[in-house]
């Protein structure tokens, strides 16, 4: 093990990525492993006594070790590569030439596949395929000229099970030398891939906390402001409803069974309505109920015209029953004390529902299976960008108006959702930031050609066209310092290309921008 530790460090340096570290080991072991077939033709060369023919694959290990000592000494890859890949190229060539050709060392020439391996790892492909092309060319001119290697340099007593057997030989030994060269490199490029996978996932949730912070203090309100609610009503209703009872009761002793089943079906027909009226609206009915009553002769009027219309009676003709009875004044205070209990009811359930909304939004957004982060499955796109709205909610309500067009029966779209939220989250908060928080936000979803189609659009400053190319590039950001990481464009593109998506944009200055998914 601490060989192979040892060649893993040879033209390796500290600044180098994953992948550039690979192809330099790469290098080392296709030198290492035809040394050894260097080494072994070597020996046989030496036993039949060929030993001018022997220099050549001795020559072959001698020329890899004093590249390698450059290689470790220096660093330079490119020249190393480029030396390395060109001895292992010609070297079997001149060798089989000067056994006598393809018969007579059983097509040695193969040993020089593994240089066309070691030829990938070139930046530029480009250069591979000329290595390609060198190959090819020493295979046709040592066709060519095979009869002629042979005739001048045959080897003596060469059986035909001799020639046979170097034929095995060589075949089988470049053959096992490349499956385990590759078998090496894909599992290096595999974990490479694991390590880049996890670094992004890494940067996602990074930037998913960085966004939730910046909302958190909005979120705290959205959460806090419906609890508040719950906790007032409940201390008021616990506080009201010990003497609600006993005055009800009090109250149904004095009235005749009539007038309790008119005043039970009156907070029936209050206690199932919704209005929500406006100051401005109340003022009106109280003013005309007030009136009402003063021409009725009912003292208190306009005390009992506001009770009247916080109870949701806007007509005298709702309770013309009560206009006889002398107590009025108790039925109205009553009937308005359980209808207001009732609507608390409803505030409560309603901020129960719209707390649960945030909790459920967060939780949609945090929400982040490992086991299946490369899964993708049936989106509803629209309730996703849903979830990101309820989390804005509460920035967005001070001065951004939202537009949500939405295609009616949208088909869900195959893709990750956990994942997407993170574009939305994104592509939202840099609609609003570019508005500094105050213009109009349209958000449309529709689809087209089999794809679904989501428009944000913001009418804020635009992008200057110095930036429009750079906007994707990783650690570009226009924000201050601190805020922001200049990774939420990358992440967002790279993540929409994992759902076999695309992203654009259109912009205009001082009108605003258009990004397309």
């Amino acid at each position: 093990m601490s060989i192979i530790h040892f060649f893993r460090k040879i033209g390796v340096s500290p600044e180098d990525d994953d992948e550039l570290v690979n192809k330099k080991n790469y290098i080392v072991y296709e030198a290492f492993l035809m040394s050894i077939g260097g080494l072994l033709w070597g020996s046989i060369c030496t036993v039949l006594e060929l030993h001018f023919q022997s220099t050549i694959p001795y020559g072959y290990i001698f020329l890899s070790i004093i590249n390698m000592y450059i290689f470790h000494r220096t660093k330079w890859f490119f020249f190393s590569l480029t030396f390395q890949t060109l001895i292992s190229l010609l070297l079997p060539f001149f060798f089989q030439w000067s056994l006598g050709g393809y018969y007579a060392s059983g097509g040695v020439m193969i040993w020089s596949l593994l240089s066309l391996a070691a030829s990938l790892s070139y930046s530029d492909k480009n250069i591979s395929f000329v290595w390609l092309l060198l190959y090819i060319f020493l295979l046709i001119l040592s066709g060519f000229f095979d009869g002629f290697f042979a005739e001048r340099y045959s080897m003596p007593k060469l059986s035909l099970n001799l020639a046979i057997g170097f034929v095995i030989m060589n075949t089988a030994i470049v053959s096992s030398l490349i499956f385990v060269l590759v078998v090496y490199f894909t599992g290096q490029t595999t974990q490479s891939y694991i390590k880049l996978k996890n670094t992004q996932d890494k940067l996602i949730n990074s930037e998913k906390l960085a966004a939730l912070g910046q909302l958190s203090a909005g979120i705290a309100h959205e959460i806090n402001s419906p609890l508040g609610a719950i906790k007032s009503i409940s201390e008021n209703n616990a506080t009201s409803f010990n003497t609600l009872f006993t005055d009800i009761f009090n109250l149904f002793e004095k009235l005749s069974p009539g007038q309790i089943q008119f005043f039970l079906k009156t907070y029936e027909r209050t206690n199932s309505q919704k209005i929500y009226l406006t100051t401005k609206e109340e003022r009106k009915y109280i003013r005309l109920l007030t009136q009402e009553l003063s021409d009725k002769k009912i003292n208190n009027h306009r005390y009992i015209a506001r009770l009247l219309v916080e109870s949701d009676i806007y007509e005298l003709a709702t309770i013309q029953e009560f206009f006889n009875s002398e107590h009025i004044h108790s039925i109205i205070e009553s009937l308005h004390r359980l209808v207001q209990i009732k609507k608390s009811n409803r505030i409560v359930a309603e901020s129960v529902e719209r707390a649960s909304r945030i909790v459920k939004a967060l939780k949609m957004y945090i929400h982040s299976d490992s086991s299946d982060k490369e899964q993708k499955s049936r989106v509803d796109i629209v309730e996703n960008i849903k979830t990101v709205l309820a989390l804005y909610r509460n920035r967005l309500k001070k001065g951004v108006e939202t537009k949500l067009n939405v295609q009616e029966n949208l088909p869900h779209a195959l893709a990750n959702g956990d994942q997407m939220n993170q574009v939305w989250t994104n592509l939202i908060g840099n609609a609003c930031q570019a508005m500094d928080y105050s213009g109009i936000l349209e958000i449309s979803a529709y689809s087209k050609n089999s794809f679904i189609i989501v428009e944000i659009a913001d009418n804020g400053r635009g992008i200057p066209d110095e930036y429009k190319d750079k906007i994707f590039n990783p650690f570009f950001s226009t924000k201050k310092k601190g805020e922001g990481s200049g990774l939420g464009l990358d992440i967002v593109q790279r993540i929409i290309e994992n759902q076999n998506g695309e992203i654009s944009f259109t912009t205009n200055i001082d009108e605003g921008t258009t990004f397309i998914v």
